[in-house]
């Protein structure tokens, strides 16, 4: 049954500036996700799907049940304002719930069933390079899943060359590719090891079905906690560049 609530857009409290504050409060004000300038009529729409993912996922999700499946753990510690504070984590359980999920839905008339399959496999190739191949794969059975069991790609961390979340739908498959090559003739002092990583990234997502493959190549070059990546798309030859910091080295 359909309430009222579902479509009334609530104002955000006095006092909550920002979304991820609103969202710590059990609040979703959509005001907060579109600022000004406001964004196209297609982003406007990838958005708000998202937000009516996160609604729907906080109407069904219970940290109870979920902490006694032993799925998340929790821990004592002191806080950034030096204040007792309980942290959460995955455990193992919930790692494995996380990336096997297989859930059926029913909405509306649709009935579907939704798995989710990631894998990574890695191994040393000669001296110290090493490969490793990640693979991310969402499949829908039965009837379309509605846009908000959508998966998308697109911008940083899954297709650079393309603007973010242009492809999305209830398929999706992703394939990432990495060879490391460390530069060990070159050891710093301090800075360690530089490294070159070349990159191969293949992927797509629609609905029903997966439209044509968009695919990158990529040159990471790293050295200690910096990174530089240069990705281009091979059949626009439109290049993007990056420059980031990671705390692994």
């Amino acid at each position: 049954m359909e309430t009222a609530t579902t479509t009334q857009r609530t104002q955000p409290q006095q006092g909550v500036s920002s979304f991820a504050k609103s969202l710590f409060l059990g609040e979703i004000h959509e005001d907060l996700v579109f600022p000004y300038p406001q964004p196209g009529d297609d982003e406007r729409r990838r958005i708000r799907d998202l937000v009516l993912s996160c609604r729907e996922f906080g109407a069904h999700y219970d940290q109870r049940a979920v902490e006694e499946r032993g799925w998340i753990a929790a821990e004592w510690g002191t806080s950034e304002n030096n204040r007792k504070a309980k942290f959460y984590h995955l455990t193992s359980a919930g790692e494995r719930q996380l990336t096997n999920e297989a859930a059926a839905f029913d909405v509306g008339d649709r009935r579907f069933v939704q798995s989710t399959l990631h894998g990574e496999i890695r191994f040393p190739t000669f001296a110290a390079q090493e490969f490793w191949l990640t693979t991310h794969l969402v499949h829908t059975f039965g009837d379309t899943a509605p846009p908000q069991r959508w998966s998308y790609l697109g911008g940083a961390g899954t297709i650079t060359t393309l603007p973010l979340l242009t492809l999305g739908g209830d398929r999706l498959l992703y394939v990432e590719s990495n060879y490391y090559v460390p530069l060990q003739r070159f050891d710093l002092p301090i800075l360690g090891t530089p490294s070159l990583t070349l990159r191969h990234i293949i992927g797509s997502a629609g609905v029903g079905k997966l439209p044509s493959f968009e695919q990158n190549l990529g040159l990471r070059v790293a050295l200690s906690f910096a990174r530089f990546d240069a990705v281009v798309d091979p059949a626009r030859r439109s290049w993007e560049f990056g420059f980031g910091l990671s705390m692994a080295r």
